[in-house]
């Protein structure tokens, strides 16, 4: 299990470096990114093994890509 570190304000005082958000509402997102950005954390990004990715693509930071996703251009 992943433990529960805290709430969105917490973030700053973490010793953790590097993020990686589950949220999926769009304003509760920003708002946890725009606190780990002002912590001058970085956001992690997950891609699973099994994901399939145009080498044309370029990913950006704090993704979560799930087995069987298919990402292209175009």
């Amino acid at each position: 299990p992943i433990p529960y570190l805290g709430k969105f304000e917490d973030i700053p005082n973490l010793a953790h470096e590097f993020f990686l958000l589950g949220v999926g509402t769009p304003e509760v997102r920003q708002k946890a990114i725009d606190l780990v950005k002002m912590s001058q954390k970085k956001m992690a990004s997950f891609v699973h093994e099994k994901a399939i990715i145009s080498n044309r693509v370029k990913l950006g930071e704090g993704l979560i890509v799930g087995p069987f996703c298919f990402i292209s251009v175009g």
